[in-house]
C-alpha cells in the first residue's frame, strides 16, 4: 500500500514539478523562520533556569516617574536580617570595572565583568567549581575567585592556582590603593545562561553592609533570598519610611504624606519592586542583572512574523492541494468506487504531506544553517542549533505542519460527491470556492500589510538619515585623548598644549573639546533637577571649550557665546539650548539667574537646538558651561573634536597622528578617528537594519503569497480551457477573455488590501511612537501600495489568462 501511495505521490509531483518545487521552498521558509523564533525564545527564556535559587532571589529596585534604580540603603539587608523572619538570606554587590590581571610576568589587559560581592555570593549564584570551593572562595579580605577561561589565561591549563597572589590594577586611575588579591577559587560558567556571569568575584566592598548603619548611602545593588516577596517588599518600605523618610520629613517640617508627595526626586519614596531572578531577563527595557534583559519586543515580533510566513505557506499549501484535486479527481473517484474509504483517503494525505513536509525539513535546516550566524550577529545573542539537541522542537513543528496541511484538504475533499470528483467540478463546488478564494483574500491581506509596512519603513529611514540635526559634523573628526588616563590630572594638564600645536598643522582649522557625545548617548553629561514653575524637571549639564559650538557649526539663537575674553565666562556664565528655555518656561531667558550645583550662573546665549541622542530620543534641555581645567573636570576630556579642511585631509591625517602619538606614548590604544557625522549615523544602525529584516521578510511573504495565487489561477484557469474554446468559437476576443478570467483575482486583491488597512495604520503607528522626529502615515503611502500588489497581481493572473487564451480550441471541443 506504501509502495503504492509512494507512486502516486512521485507521479503527481513530477507532473507538476514548479508547483511541488515552490511549495517545498515555501513550507522550508515558514519552518526555518519557526524554528528560528523558537530557538531565539528558548535560548533568551532559559537565562538562569539552571539556578536552584531562581524563584527564592530577588534583585530590589526602586522605581519613580521619571527613573528606576536598583542601588539600596547600605544597612538595609542586615535590618530585614534581623528584624524579618521571612529573609533568608541577603546579598549586597558593586561593579569593579575593567581590570588588568598580573602574575609575575604575565598580564592579562582589560579583565571586563568584575564585581565586588558579599561572601556569599555563591550562594545566590552556585557556580560549578574546579579549584576550590564555594564555602571558602570568598571567607578572607581581598580575596578573589576567577572564572577558569581567566584562570587559564593567567596561569596555564591544568595549573591550580588556590593561594597564589595576583595583582589587579585599573590603568585608569592614579590611585590605585590595595591591588594584592589572593585567588581563593575557580569556577565554571561554562555554557550557563546566567543574568550574572562575572569573570571575577572579589570579597573588597568598600564598606560591609553588615557593619552600616549609614542611612544615607546608597551605591552598591541589594538581591534577596526569600519566600515571601510581598512581605519583604512591604518590610523595604517600613525600614525606608523609619529610617529614611520620616527622619527627612521632620528635619523639613513636613509630616510622612506631605513628603513623599513634595520629595523632588524620589530616592527615598518611589514604588519599591521585588524582581525574580527566573523573570529578569523576560522583563522588557530592564538591566537588573549585569548581563541585562533579553529584546523582548523583537522576540514577539519573531514570533509574530514567523507564524504568519508558516500559515501564509500552509494556506499555500492547502489551497494547491485543493486545486490540484481537479486533476487528480477522476482517480480519487475512481478510488471511492472501488472501496476505498475515508481513513483510507486521510491516511495517503497524511503520507503524501508528511513526504513533502520532511523533504523541506531537510531544506530549512540548511536555511538555518545559513542565517543563524547572522541573525546572531543582529540579535546579539547566542543561539544555538543542533539537529540532535533542538529535534524535539522539529518533531513538534513538523507534526503540526502535517496535520495542518494533510487533514484540512483530506476532510474538505473528502466530503465532496463521488460524481462531482469523477467529472472533476470541485473548485466550481460553494465549499471549495469559499475555501480556495478565503485562503488568497487572506495572503493577499498579509501581503499588502507587508507592503504597507516595507514602504512605511523606509520613509521612516528616510526621513532620519536626511533630517537636519543641527550641526555640521562632515569635516569634523573625534579622537580620543590619553584615554587610560581618563581620571587622573594628564589629560587635563596636556590638554591646551595638544591643541595649541593641533592648531598649527596645515589643514587643521579649529580644535575643541567637550563631554557631549555624539554616538547615540550623553557621553559624561550628568543631570539635575529644577523646577519650573509646575515641576521639577531634569537638566542635562555639559561642559565645553569656548569654540566648542564653532567647530561643529551649530548656531546661536539669542544672546553671545563664552568667550576666553571674559573671565566671568568660565566662572559664572552659562549657555542653553531651545528646549531648556520652553522647558523651563522662561519668557526673557537672556540674564536669567539658574542655580547649577549650589552655584549661581548667569544665561548669556541660548543655542539652537541639536541633536546628540539619535531621533528615537527628544532634543533634551541642556546648560553648557566652560570645561574648566581643575580636577573636577578630568573625568570630561573624553573626546577632541578637529575640524579638518578636505583640501588637505590625507596630509592633515598622517600629521595629527604624529603629535598624537607624542602625547600617547604610553598608552596600548592605537590611533583612530571617526568623523562626527558618521559617528552620528551609527545611532541609525538599528532602525536600519529594521529596515532590512522588514524589506526581506516583506520579498519572503509577497513571493510565498504571489505563489500561491500563481498556483491558484494556473490550477483554476486550467479548469475553465473548455469554456475559454467555447467562448472563442462564439467570437469572444482576447481582451474580452482576459478580463473574463482575471476579474475574480483583480476583486480579491482589492478586498485584501482593504482589510490590511486599519491594522497596517494601527500597528506601523504604534511602532512609529518609538521615535521622536517620525513621518506621519499619509494616504499616499496606500496609493502605492495598492498599486504596487494589483501590478503584481495582474502580472500574474494576466500572463497565466493570455496563454490560456491561444489554447488549441479543436482539441478542447472535438467531442462537443
Amino acid at each position: 500500500m506504501l509502495k503504492n501511495w509512494l507512486k502516486i505521490y512521485w507521479y503527481n509531483a513530477m507532473k507538476h514539478k514548479m508547483y511541488f518545487l515552490l511549495t517545498v521552498v515555501g513550507l522550508a521558509i515558514g519552518i526555518a523562520s519557526v524554528v528560528l523564533a523558537s530557538l531565539y525564545y528558548l535560548e533568551e527564556s532559559s537565562y538562569d533556569q539552571w539556578n536552584p535559587n531562581k524563584d527564592e532571589v530577588y534583585i530590589v529596585e526602586t522605581v519613580a516617574p521619571n527613573f528606576s534604580m536598583t542601588d539600596q540603603f547600605r544597612p538595609m539587608g542586615r535590618y530585614l536580617k534581623d528584624n524579618y523572619k521571612e529573609l533568608d538570606d541577603y546579598m549586597y554587590y558593586g561593579y569593579n570595572g575593567s581590570l588588568d590581571f598580573i602574575y609575575n610576568e604575565k598580564k592579562v589587559d582589560a579583565v571586563k565583568e568584575i564585581y565586588a560581592v558579599q561572601d556569599n555570593y555563591f550562594e545566590f549564584f552556585p557556580f560549578e567549581f574546579v579549584y576550590g570551593n564555594a564555602e571558602k572562595a570568598l571567607v578572607n579580605p581581598n580575596d578573589v575567585a576567577i572564572d577558569i577561561k581567566i584562570s587559564e589565561a593567567l596561569f596555564g591549563e591544568g595549573v591550580n592556582p588556590i593561594g597564589k597572589i595576583i595583582e589587579a590594577i585599573d590603568p585608569e586611575y592614579d590611585e590605585k590603593g590595595n591591588t594584592k588579591f589572593v585567588i581563593s577559587g575557580v569556577y565554571k560558567i561554562g555554557d550557563l545562561r546566567s543574568s550574572f556571569a562575572p569573570n571575577a568575584v572579589m570579597n573588597n566592598l568598600s564598606i560591609k553592609p553588615s557593619d552600616s548603619d549609614d542611612w544615607g548611602s546608597f551605591g552598591l545593588i541589594l538581591c534577596v533570598k526569600t519566600k515571601h516577596p510581598d512581605k519583604i517588599k512591604k518590610a523595604i518600605e517600613e525600614l525606608r519610611d523609619k529610617y529614611v523618610a520620616i527622619p527627612n520629613a521632620e528635619k523639613d517640617g513636613l509630616t510622612l504624606e506631605q513628603y513623599k508627595e513634595e520629595e523632588p526626586f524620589k530616592y527615598y519614596t518611589g514604588d519599591i519592586v521585588l524582581n525574580k531572578l527566573a523573570d529578569s531577563r523576560m522583563l522588557p527595557n530592564k538591566r537588573l542583572f549585569p548581563v541585562g534583559s533579553a529584546n523582548v519586543q523583537m522576540i514577539n515580533i519573531s514570533i509574530f512574523l514567523s507564524i504568519t510566513i508558516l500559515l501564509l505557506s500552509i494556506f499555500n499549501y492547502v489551497n494547491l492541494s485543493l486545486t490540484q484535486v481537479v486533476s487528480r479527481g477522476k482517480e480519487i473517484g475512481m478510488r471511492r468506487v472501488v472501496g476505498a474509504g475515508k481513513k483510507n483517503f486521510y491516511q495517503q494525505n497524511i503520507f503524501e504531506t508528511a513526504i513533502v513536509v520532511i523533504i523541506s525539513l531537510v531544506l530549512a535546516i540548511c536555511i538555518i544553517e545559513l542565517i543563524l550566524p547572522y541573525i546572531n550577529a543582529y540579535l546579539e545573542t547566542n543561539i544555538t542549533f543542533s539537529f540532535i539537541n533542538d529535534l524535539a522542537v522539529l518533531i513538534v513543528i513538523a507534526a503540526l505542519m502535517i496535520l495542518m496541511c494533510g487533514s484540512i484538504p483530506a476532510f474538505l475533499v473528502s466530503r465532496f460527491e463521488t460524481v462531482k470528483l469523477l467529472k472533476g467540478n470541485i473548485i466550481g463546488t460553494k465549499g471549495g470556492k469559499w475555501l480556495s478564494n478565503g485562503f488568497l483574500v487572506l495572503q493577499f491581506t498579509i501581503a499588502c500589510f507587508f507592503i504597507i509596512g516595507s514602504i512605511i519603513v523606509n520613509e521612516q529611514v528616510n526621513y532620519m538619515l536626511n533630517k537636519s540635526l543641527g550641526f555640521k559634523g562632515d569635516q569634523v573628526i573625534n579622537i580620543e585623548f590619553l584615554s587610560s588616563s581618563k581620571y587622573t590630572g594628564k589629560r587635563a594638564i596636556k590638554y591646551a598644549s595638544f591643541k595649541s600645536e593641533l592648531e598649527k598643522i596645515a589643514g587643521v582649522e579649529l580644535v575643541s573639546t567637550s563631554n557631549v557625545s555624539f554616538v547615540g548617548n550623553r557621553g559624561g553629561v550628568f543631570g539635575t533637577y529644577h523646577n519650573n514653575g509646575i515641576e521639577n524637571v531634569m537638566i542635562n549639564n555639559a561642559m565645553i571649550d569656548y569654540n566648542f559650538f564653532d567647530v561643529l557649526e551649530i548656531k546661536l539663537k539669542e544672546g553671545r557665546m563664552l568667550s576666553a575674553k571674559l573671565s566671568s565666562d568660565s566662572l559664572d556664565n552659562v549657555l542653553v539650548n531651545e528646549t531648556f528655555v520652553r522647558t523651563m518656561n522662561l519668557a526673557k531667558p537672556l540674564d536669567t539667574p539658574i542655580e547649577l550645583l549650589g552655584k549661581k550662573k548667569t544665561i548669556v546665549g541660548i543655542i539652537k537646538d541639536f541633536n546628540v541622542e539619535g531621533l528615537e530620543e527628544k532634543i533634551l534641555p541642556f546648560v553648557y558651561s566652560y570645561m574648566p581645567e581643575t580636577k573636577h573636570s578630568y573625568g570630561m576630556y573624553s573626546v577632541i573634536y578637529i575640524k579638518v579642511s578636505p583640501e588637505y585631509f590625507s596630509k592633515t591625517i598622517v600629521d595629527i597622528e604624529k603629535l598624537w602619538k607624542k602625547y600617547n606614548i604610553e598608552e596600548r590604544d592605537v590611533f583612530k578617528y571617526k568623523f562626527v557625522d558618521k559617528q552620528f549615523a551609527e545611532t541609525f544602525n538599528k532602525v536600519q537594519m529594521e529596515k532590512r529584516i522588514f524589506n526581506i521578510l516583506s520579498i519572503v511573504v509577497v513571493f510565498i503569497a504571489l505563489f500561491g495565487l500563481f498556483a491558484v489561477s494556473s490550477f483554476t484557469i486550467g479548469t475553465k480551457l473548455k469554456e475559454v474554446a467555447i467562448r472563442k468559437v462564439l467570437g469572444a476576443n482576447t481582451f474580452g477573455l482576459l478580463k473574463l478570467l482575471s476579474i475574480q483575482y483583480f476583486v480579491y486583491c482589492l478586498i485584501g488590501f482593504g482589510i490590511a488597512v486599519f491594522p497596517s495604520y494601527y500597528f506601523l503607528n504604534k511602532w512609529l511612537t518609538n521615535y521622536a522626529y517620525r513621518i506621519d502615515i499619509g494616504w499616499d503611502v496606500y496609493v502605492y501600495s495598492l498599486l504596487l500588489i494589483v501590478v503584481l497581481t495582474l502580472s500574474i493572473v494576466l500572463s497565466r489568462a493570455y496563454r490560456a487564451t491561444k489554447i488549441d480550441v479543436l482539441k478542447y471541443i472535438k467531442y462537443e
